[in-house]
């Protein structure tokens, strides 16, 4: 993470995951996972923040992330956050 100025704060992350040990070899495989974000703070208690994560997998053919196959996805996530 990186405060860019007192209301900014930007993160990034990655993961990379390898599975191994399946005896047909279909769910062997990698997964790497990408999310940047940023978080606008109005005041102490309330901020806003704004985020993009991508997933891919690969290897076997049961290495997906969803039934209908897919193998990678984008995912946007917005929200308004307020601590009581």
């Amino acid at each position: 993470g990186y405060k860019l100025t007192p209301q900014i704060n930007l993160g990034a992350h990655y993961f990379h995951a390898k599975q191994s040990g399946s005896a047909s070899g279909a769910f062997n495989g990698k997964a790497d996972f990408m999310v940047a974000a940023l978080d606008y703070a109005f005041s102490k208690r309330t901020d806003a923040y704004f985020a993009v994560d991508h997933t891919r997998v690969s290897g076997g053919a049961g290495m997906t992330l969803a039934s209908n196959g897919a193998r990678d996805r984008t995912g946007i996530t917005a929200g308004l956050r307020h601590r009581f």
